[in-house]
């Protein structure tokens, strides 16, 4: 038997935004240069010439590396690899943010997955999931059905590989905890087992006790006791406070590695990672930790094939009917969002009007003495003639062509969904 090493890291490298971009970025390519990893796949890698530079700093080491493109700026996902690359490729999801969220971004960024196909000398061919789920702005799930779909998709692409008797492996950041929804659908419906959460009953025992503060020798062993990846107050960039001394844990589990449950991969070691400080500074090396497990491949002899009829999920009725409620209350969202866009968009073209009306009386107004106020006021109604033209007719465009295309996609899933209930209902009726 061998051994296979991953990691996942997001790399916090947006351009202008993150703090010391570039000086982070060269960091975790040096520390990624000095470990041993056999596939490393990296999210937010905004600028390319990030990638580059990781790139050719791993080239000894792992010579095999992706770049997925997608959106206006990039999709910022990033596969390196020890073992020769088959093939790659990358699927957009279908809802991935709203194109008027300027600031939140992520619709201009293509969210989606990318994955690629490596011919492991033991474990023959396996393909690697690369991906970065929208995030939810705050503590209102606004995108709780852009989640749910992507999710769902990816679970679909996962289910797709393993009909084709593949080992895989998901890696990225989910932006979901583990007692959310898309943690179920991707465990449960695509049959994916949480690397540390396999390993993290017979780790435990090796923890200090948290009931008694004094006993955490370290920063890092609360962090590697709840698998803390994001939101932590020991991250020089987390928005958390600094805890007090508490035996609380503080921060999410949003960064995870995932694997076919009951293939040839086995889990033996997962553990949070890169939670030191760059040599030399007081600053962590990304706004998240990274992710690391090992696993060991087993003989092909000892383990069942994984391929799986259509109608397998390990879903539960509960579960599909909570996915479907809230795909319909986003649809009626959806709605809502597209008559407000629609009103918005007649108010700014009868503005525009007013404006243009206001432009032609004062424009035809004789030479006196209030030349200047004239003039003004001129200007003024030109301008705002012109941002009400130009916003007018965009608004209405998204309001028709997103809002629709956001409402017929939560309708193609709640159909999709109702035929997995339907064969749970079967399933469960033919055990009665």
């Amino acid at each position: 038997m061998s051994n296979l090493s991953v990691l996942s890291l997001n790399c916090w490298g947006l351009y202008l935004i993150a703090s010391k971009r570039r000086a982070r970025l060269l960091a975790i390519a040096d520390a990624l240069c000095h470990a041993d990893y056999d596939i490393i796949a990296l999210q937010e890698v905004w600028v390319k010439e990030d990638f580059q530079c990781i790139k050719s700093r791993l080239s000894s080491r792992l010579p095999f590396a992706k770049y997925f493109f997608s959106g206006a700026l990039g999709s910022g996902l990033a596969i390196f690899s020890r073992f020769p690359i088959l093939e790659s490729s990358y699927v957009c999801y279908t809802l991935a943010g709203h194109p008027l969220m300027l600031w939140h971004g992520d619709y201009y960024v293509g969210k989606g997955c990318g994955s690629v196909t490596i011919e492991h000398p033991k474990a023959g061919v396996l393909q690697v999931f690369n991906t970065h789920l929208h995030a939810e702005y705050g503590k209102t799930p606004q995108y709780q059905n852009h989640l749910l779909s992507e999710g769902w998709e990816l679970a679909l692409l996962v289910r797709s590989a393993i009909a084709h008797g593949r080992q895989v492996i998901v890696a990225g950041d989910f932006n979901s905890v583990p007692d959310s929804l898309v943690y179920r659908i991707i465990t449960q419906h695509g049959f994916m087992a949480d690397s540390w959460q396999q390993i993290k009953t017979s780790r435990q025992s090796s923890f200090p006790n948290t009931s008694n503060v004094e006993h955490l020798s370290t920063r890092i062993d609360p962090i590697q006791q709840a698998g803390i990846t994001c939101n932590s107050p020991l991250n020089t960039w987390s928005s958390s406070q600094p805890p007090i001394i508490t035996s609380e844990i503080v921060g999410d589990r949003i960064d995870y590695l995932f694997y076919l449950s009951g293939s040839r991969l086995k889990c033996i070691d997962s553990r949070v990672a890169l939670t030191d400080y760059i040599p030399m500074t007081s600053m962590s090396y990304s706004d998240h930790f990274g992710v690391h497990s090992t696993f060991t491949i087993l003989p092909s002899d000892t383990v069942a094939s994984s391929l799986l009829s259509p109608t397998t999920t390990y879903l539960e009725s509960a579960t599909v009917l909570e996915c479907i409620e809230i795909l319909k209350r986003g649809q009626i969202q959806s709605k809502r969002t597209s008559e407000r866009l629609y009103i918005s968009s007649a108010l700014l073209l009868l503005m525009a009007i007013c404006m243009y009306v206001l432009t032609i009386q004062y424009a035809g107004q004789p030479t006196h003495a209030q030349n200047s106020y004239v003039l003004l006021v001129t200007l003024l109604c030109g301008l705002i003639l012109i941002v009400c033209s130009a916003s007018a007719p965009l608004l209405f465009v998204v309001g028709f062509v997103f809002g629709h295309k956001e409402e017929q996609a939560q309708m193609q899933l709640e159909t999709d969904l109702e035929v997995v209930l339907s064969h749970l209902d079967k399933a469960q009726h033919s055990l009665c």
